[in-house]
């Protein structure tokens, strides 16, 4: 199918190539971040012109009590709490923190997988998804 004048193996929609066909795209989903306390995300029928969601992840809504102030940090204004000059998302009590998916990792021989609880200025893991730890005579190869 020509579509905008490239070639496209699915269907056109307003000269954007699209995948999948007319009667069921193939919309990718994204991983989508863990909301913040005090709020949760609200599906919307809004498609774009593949017709996929618009928002695959819905729309963040907060409940007007957990609406993050604006703080001082530095230089900066945020959205949160301030930590050691660090813009942090949610309160210094539950702190939201990015969540990965990781996956299963590459563990060259003599090499561990390690996990640790260290944390950042913001209360978040350092390594949420571990760390390769070798000993100095092994190399870990370069990915």
């Amino acid at each position: 199918v020509k579509c905008g004048g490239k070639e496209c193996k699915g269907f056109c929609a307003e000269d954007i190539c699209c995948a999948g066909t007319e009667d069921k795209p193939f919309c990718p989903m994204p991983p989508c971040a863990r909301p913040p306390p005090g709020c949760k995300y609200v599906m919307s029928p809004e498609k774009n012109v593949c017709g996929c969601p618009k928002n695959p992840c819905g729309t963040l809504v907060c409940s007007s009590t957990t609406v993050p102030k604006v703080v001082k940090c530095g230089e900066k204004e945020c959205n949160g709490f301030c930590a050691k000059d660090t813009c942090c998302k949610g309160t210094v009590a539950t702190p939201f923190c990015p969540t990965p998916i990781c996956g299963k990792p590459y563990v060259p021989e003599g090499c561990v997988w390690k996990y640790s609880k260290d944390t950042d200025a913001c209360g978040c893991l350092k390594n949420p998804c571990g760390y390769l730890s070798c000993p100095p005579t092994t190399t870990a190869p370069q990915v």
